[in-house]
């Protein structure tokens, strides 16, 4: 077991630092320069701000001196935001992002898994057939077709939420929502595709036979297995939550920090947008390493091959 979750930690590190790379080089690569597209920049005002900033170095220079202070948790200064470091608009600005998420990833838990449990327990019913109906129209609707929907709906239409900027609680439930739905046609397609293989196993029909009664067998039996391939899907859900919140943010006027990210692309922001790509990509691997450990914790097949 221990060998097992060292393994994976060195392979999260790895993808950690592969990733990284990857974004930074890319980056590097996109065409433009943050400061020459500063009103009356002269040439001279140009060069000072690249020496500042260490932009004039070569590229492998850069690349090392941008792990070296990444390992010592220094992010580097904003070229845009002025007196501002990359550091400090991450930790004020995702902690609405966060809540962002986990609100909808909640949505997406609380919505999706009952629809998909009841699907595979009334298989070929109408209890099956129109939901997983609607999970595929979901799955099809991107979120930056339904955000909009929802806006004009239910706050312009309806007139029931704002479209924009968190002045009041209510005003979280539209980019919540949008993310959320998204994902839980994806969480009711999976509980369904998990139950009915969990309860087609010879388990089930012993308790059947014992005369177990069916809301018992779902409850006790079925649950623990029939929902695993959700476990497997939290951390890519977390990765397209994530991303998604780009989109949403934009959409919806949120100040977070996928709003950050997208303002600091147009800026050609380079050190906030290799600060923002490298924070969420260590988010996502430690969430991706955290669904390996409750796997193997909450699968025997796998705890005994990782013994």
């Amino acid at each position: 077991m221990f060998r097992y979750l060292l393994s994976r930690f060195l392979q999260s590190l790895l993808v950690l630092w592969v990733v990284v790379t990857a974004i930074f080089f890319m980056v590097k690569a996109t065409p433009g320069d943050p400061f020459a597209s500063e009103k009356a920049a002269s040439k001279y005002v140009i060069e000072q701000n690249n020496k500042v900033f260490g932009l004039d170095k070569p590229l492998l220079v850069q690349y090392g001196i941008y792990l070296k202070n990444s390992l010592q948790g220094e992010m580097g200064w904003s070229f845009k935001a002025e007196g501002r470091s990359v550091r400090e608009i991450i930790a004020e600005s995702f902690p609405t992002s966060m809540r962002l998420g986990l609100l909808a990833l909640a949505i997406a838990v609380v919505i999706g898994t009952p629809i998909g449990v009841i699907a595979a327990v009334r298989q070929n019913s109408l209890s099956d057939y129109i939901p997983m109906s609607l999970a595929m129209i979901g799955i099809c609707l991107p979120t930056f077709v339904m955000g909009p929907l929802l806006a004009i709906v239910f706050g312009l239409k309806l007139g029931w939420f704002n479209v924009a900027g968190l002045s009041e609680w209510s005003d979280w439930v539209l980019p919540a929502t949008t993310m959320g739905l998204f994902y839980a046609a994806y969480f009711a397609r999976l509980a369904r595709a998990g139950m009915l293989e969990t309860l087609s196993q010879d388990f089930i029909r012993t308790a059947k036979a014992k005369g177990v009664p069916g809301w018992r067998i779902v409850i006790f039996h079925a649950l623990r297995g029939g929902l695993l391939p959700l476990l497997s899907f939290l951390g890519p859900a977390m990765a397209g939550i994530v991303v998604g919140s780009f989109v949403v943010e934009r959409v919806f006027q949120i100040p977070g920090l996928g709003q950050h990210f997208t303002e600091a692309a147009l800026n050609k922001d380079s050190a906030l947008v290799l600060g923002t790509a490298a924070f969420y990509c260590a988010i996502l691997v430690v969430a991706n390493l955290l669904v390996d450990v409750l796997q193997v914790l909450l699968n025997p097949r796998l705890r005994f091959a990782a013994s």
